[in-house]
């Protein structure tokens, strides 16, 4: 989930989970959901058309979010190479303001 200065956010998730496989997600796909600003809510965007619902606005937040509802009794989430801006996270040594 990424906040923007106004409270709107968008959401990328993929739209199913195959058991044991990696799902690569980014923002070429249409799996972007939208929430506020002047779009209000869009589903299924790709990350272009959800951040241009949000030009001019400032990034106050980035949250990464494994639910588990579908799975009472628990899974592993795995989330490897987060990139932003040209900024690859791959372990938390990457987290650093430079």
């Amino acid at each position: 989930m990424i906040v923007f200065t106004d409270g709107g956010y968008i959401d990328l998730r993929p739209l199913a989970w195959v058991m044991n496989t990696w799902t690569h997600e980014d923002g070429n796909s249409t799996d972007w959901d939208v929430m506020g600003g002047p779009c209000g809510f869009r589903y299924e965007t790709t990350y272009s058309m959800a951040t241009a619902c949000f030009a001019g606005q400032l990034v106050t937040a980035v949250y990464v979010v494994a639910d588990n509802f579908l799975y009472p009794t628990g899974y592993t989430t795995w989330i490897d190479n987060l990139q932003y801006y040209g900024k690859t996270i791959s372990n938390p040594s990457d987290n650093s303001n430079s």
